[in-house]
């Protein structure tokens, strides 16, 4: 005999997954939500900064955005103000053009603690701020925390890398960014390990499996 019923309560399953999935996807920002333009610059987390409180400057990984951070602002801001390093997807800064526009940044707001918090190629940022250009950090540099510094990114074959991004930016403009996204994502991978995690979340594996991926790259 036919089980009629089965089929309807699958879909019924589904259809409640479905609405789970796209309020999630509608309340939490996207990665997209934290592009800017105009060049490297700080975000600030609120639009005035309290004074009374120490400043948290956070040099993002390779997204080089806020967004591997936005879920840790809450308690963050409740003893830091929080501003965030932030760079356009097309811009081609160099790492010592971040380095003084860190510089800049602790350097301006002298008289308050601040903090550096360097995550991945952040954290070699940081560092980097930290030993100052002639060997003594910032007089308003009150410590660096590290979260997954890439400090053995020379030892590592990425390290090969410059070469090869310095002679696809050469090329023009729409050749250069093809190419540029195209060794992106396997350089990416290799790096990281797997790339789409920085869009997963502890509850997906709730999902069923063919959801997880649409939700993860909503996200992104």
């Amino acid at each position: 005999p036919i089980q009629r019923g089965a089929p309807v309560l699958q879909l019924a399953s589904d259809s409640i997954l479905t609405a789970q999935m796209r309020r999630e996807m509608a309340s939490e920002p996207r990665l997209a939500d934290f592009a800017v333009t105009g060049g490297p610059q700080f975000v600030r987390h609120t639009a005035e900064d309290d004074p009374t409180k120490p400043l948290l400057l956070y040099l993002p990984g390779i997204e080089l955005s806020g967004y591997s951070l936005h879920r840790q602002l809450p308690g963050l801001a409740e003893d830091f103000c929080v501003r965030w390093l932030a760079v356009p997807p097309d811009d081609r800064s160099s790492f010592e053009a971040l380095r003084e526009a860190v510089t800049r940044e602790v350097e301006a707001e002298e008289g308050r603690p601040i903090y550096l918090l360097g995550e991945s190629f952040g954290g070699v940022l940081a560092l980097s701020v930290a030993q100052g250009a002639d060997g003594k950090p910032p007089s308003s540099l009150a410590g660096v925390a590290l979260v997954n510094p890439a400090t053995s990114i020379g030892r590592s074959w990425p390290a090969q890398l410059p070469r090869l991004l310095d002679a696809v930016a050469a090329l023009p403009p729409n050749l250069s960014d093809a190419a540029y996204f195209a060794l992106a994502t396997p350089i990416f991978a290799a790096i990281s390990g797997d790339p789409l995690q920085l869009g997963a979340r502890r509850g997906d594996e709730a999902l069923p499996p063919p959801l997880r991926l649409p939700v993860l790259l909503a996200r992104l």
